[in-house]
């Protein structure tokens, strides 16, 4: 009888956000092993973002993030957020890349604003959470 681990489907990743679940289909590979895949880790840059502006702007300077593996190889990758108040042009290409994420803050009050975004490549996700800080 196969043990639970050999079971266990590796294909579904939840990501919540606030008041908002994102379903991603993706493949995870836990060793070389067992699945003939190496495994890779990705890196991020910055690991968070913060936008500072005032209440009843409509547009901030975007900011980037720069998407590589550690290991110098190249790969597919797919982004997903939770943002309302920011988009990301780009969701899927080809590593390495410069992710631009735009704030469009039009309509909204003075506060702070929490969202994340993931970034999903081959065998690894890294999550950075983005701030939107607005004063009156």
């Amino acid at each position: 009888m196969a043990d639970a681990q050999t079971n266990l489907s590796p294909r579904a990743l939840l990501l919540a956000g606030i008041g908002l679940g994102l379903a991603l289909a993706c493949r995870f590979a836990s060793d070389e092993g067992a699945t003939g895949v190496p495994p890779v880790t990705l890196f991020v840059t910055p690991e968070s973002l913060v936008f500072r502006g005032r209440a009843g702007d409509t547009v901030l300077p975007d900011r980037y993030l720069t998407l590589s593996f550690v290991d110098n190889v190249s790969g597919r990758w797919s982004a997903f957020e939770n943002g309302s108040w920011f988009f990301l042009p780009t969701t899927e290409d080809t590593l390495p890349f410069f992710l631009t994420v735009a704030p469009r803050p039009a309509g909204l009050g003075s506060g702070t604003y929490a969202a994340s975004i993931w970034i999903v490549a081959v065998n690894d996700t890294v999550r950075v959470p983005v701030l939107l800080e607005l004063s009156p």
